[in-house]
C-alpha cells in the first residue's frame, strides 16, 4: 500500500518502458504525474553534468599522480579545473618554461614537440604537465594546439591546498616514477633478500645515490621447470595496475635471455614479521596503524577485483619511517 509523500513508476520512467505493475486506488486521491518527455528535459543539463564529470574523474584515473588521492580529493580537483580553449596553432606551453600547471585534453588535438621536432599528437583526455603539480621543473617540450582545442587547466598552488601534508609524500612517488630508466642507469649495491625463482638486489641510479629501487630477478629456467610463466605474467600485469601508498610502487620490468627482472621502490625498514620480534606485543596505536594500512592496501586490491591470497608478516614490507 502506497501512502501519502510516496512515490511509484521511476524505473519505467528511466527505462522508458511500460509499467510493471497496476495500481488501483483504494479512496479518492491527489497525485502529481510527470511525462517522459517532460521528465528528459528538465533532467537533460543536470545529467549530462553528472556524466561529463564522471568522465573526467575516469580520465584523471589514468593519470598516476592522481591515483594516489582519494575519492574526495579526486572530486575536488574535477571541481577546480578551469576550462581553457585554444586556437588553431596556439601554444599552451613553452619549452623551458615553468612547469606550473597540469593540463587534460577534453576536446581537440595538440601536438608535442623538443626543440622544433614533432614528437606525438594528444587527443581526447590525453594529458600532460602532471609532474608540474610537484617538481621544481621547467616544460621539457612544447604543446601547441593542432585545432581549437578545449583543455581542463589545474593550477599548482590549487593541488597542494587539496593535498595538504600528503605532499611530502606525492613528491617522492612522482620523482621515483621514472619508467624511461633502463637496466644500464642501474647499479647493484648488495643483495637483500632471495626467493624461490632468484634472488632482490638493492640497487641505485647511477647518476643519483639517493634514488634507490629494489630489483627482483626472477630466473627464466626455474620459472619454466615449473610451469609458472602465466603466473609471471600475471604479476606484472597486477602490478603495473596498482598504485597505492600502501602499496610497493612498481616502475617497470626489464629482461634479457636468462632473467625477468622487477623494478620496484626500495622498503628498507625490513619485514612485519622480524618487526614484530623486535618491538614484541604491539600498543593499540601500533596496531592499529599496521592493521588499517593492510586494510586500506586490501580495500584497494578488492575494488579493482584482485584477490591477495598471501597475506602474512613475511609478505608485509616496511619503509624506512
Amino acid at each position: 500500500t502506497l501512502r501519502t509523500g510516496m512515490a511509484f513508476g521511476a524505473r519505467a520512467l528511466l527505462e522508458n518502458a511500460e509499467a510493471q505493475e497496476t495500481l488501483v486506488a483504494e479512496s479518492a486521491v491527489l497525485i502529481h504525474r510527470i511525462s517522459y518527455q517532460a521528465a528528459l528535459d528538465a533532467l537533460k543539463e543536470p545529467l549530462k553534468e553528472i556524466f561529463r564529470l564522471k568522465e573526467i574523474k575516469q580520465a584523471l584515473g589514468e593519470v598516476l599522480l592522481f591515483k594516489n588521492l582519494n575519492d574526495q580529493q579526486v572530486d575536488r580537483v574535477v571541481r577546480q579545473l578551469e576550462q581553457r580553449q585554444y586556437g588553431r596553432g596556439e601554444e599552451i606551453v613553452r619549452q623551458g618554461d615553468e612547469a606550473d600547471h597540469f593540463y587534460l585534453i577534453q576536446g581537440g588535438a595538440v601536438q608535442v614537440s623538443k626543440d622544433g621536432q614533432p614528437l606525438r599528437l594528444l587527443g581526447r583526455w590525453d594529458y600532460f604537465g602532471e609532474r608540474g603539480l610537484l617538481l621544481q621543473e621547467r616544460r621539457s617540450a612544447t604543446c601547441r594546439a593542432e585545432e581549437v582545442s578545449v583543455c581542463l587547466r589545474l593550477d599548482k598552488a590549487v593541488f597542494h591546498s587539496i593535498v595538504g601534508m600528503f605532499r611530502q609524500d606525492l613528491e617522492v612517488r612522482m620523482r621515483l616514477q621514472d619508467t624511461n630508466i633502463a637496466m644500464e642507469d642501474l647499479e647493484v649495491r648488495a643483495v637483500v633478500g632471495r626467493g624461490n625463482f632468484g634472488i632482490v638486489k638493492l640497487v641505485h641510479h647511477k647518476d643519483d645515490q639517493n634514488r634507490r629501487y629494489a630489483l627482483k630477478c626472477v630466473r627464466k629456467d626455474l620459472v619454466a621447470q615449473q610451469g609458472q610463466q602465466k603466473s609471471i605474467a600475471v604479476e606484472r600485469e597486477i602490478n603495473a595496475q596498482c598504485y597505492h601508498p600502501c602499496i610497493m610502487q612498481f616502475i617497470r620490468t626489464f629482461q634479457d635471455s636468462s632473467n625477468v627482472y622487477f623494478l620496484t621502490e626500495f622498503l628498507g625498514g625490513g619485514e612485519l614479521f622480524y618487526a614484530i620480534r623486535e618491538i614484541g606485543r604491539l600498543t593499540k596505536p601500533q596496531a592499529q596503524f599496521y592493521g588499517g594500512s593492510l586494510v586500506l592496501a586490501l580495500e584497494y586490491l578488492h575494488t579493482r577485483g584482485i584477490m591477495y591470497r598471501d597475506l602474512k608478516p613475511e609478505n608485509v614490507l616496511l619503509d624506512n619511517r
